[in-house]
Order: C-alpha cells, then structure tokens, then sequence
C-alpha cells in the first residue's frame, strides 16, 4: 500500500474504498500467517483505543478493515491467493491507465 501510494494519484487511490479493498485482501492473501495476524491485532488495537491523539480517520479506516477481513473469509474460503489478488491489482491498473 505504501507503494501505491507512492505513485501518481495513489495516495486518492489507497484512501478510497478501492484501496481499502484491495488493503483488505492484500492482508488476507499473505502467506506469512504470523506477519498477517499480527496486521489484524494491530488494526483492532487501533479501533479499541481510546488515545485522542489518534486521528478519527486512521479508527475509521482501521474499523473499515476489520469488517473487510470478516467479509474475505466468509463462506467456504478459508484462504486467499495471493497472485490472484495481484492479478487483480494489475488489470485494475492496466483499465485505469
């Protein structure tokens, strides 16, 4: 994501709800179990926390990601391709060119 949004018009991009989308399986599709669930328990300390320091977007965003995460995995799935996710990404990006 902080790739993405290093490129032209890609901090729009990542702060729409097609990057929150795309953040969501780019999450669920890593094969590192242990670097996924950590980014999970990170993202619900985020919406837990009380600190006003915190912006209300960056809760928002967090609380959106969470809720996209339950929604990955419901059904049948029980995991996530990785190079699906970044197939999608390419043809995404290859229609908005």
């Amino acid at each position: 994501m902080e790739y993405l949004s290093s490129l032209p018009g890609g901090v729009r991009l990542v702060a729409g709800q097609s990057g929150l989308l795309m953040e969501a399986y780019l999450i669920a599709a890593d094969p590192n179990k242990e670097r996924r669930e950590a980014r999970r328990l990170a993202l619900e300390r985020q919406c837990e926390q009380s600190d006003v320091s915190d912006l209300p977007a960056v809760k928002s965003r967090a609380r959106e990601l969470v809720n996209m995460q339950k929604h990955v995995f419901r059904g049948l799935r029980s995991s996530v391709s990785l190079a699906n996710i970044a197939s999608k990404v390419d043809l995404v990006a290859s229609i908005r060119d």
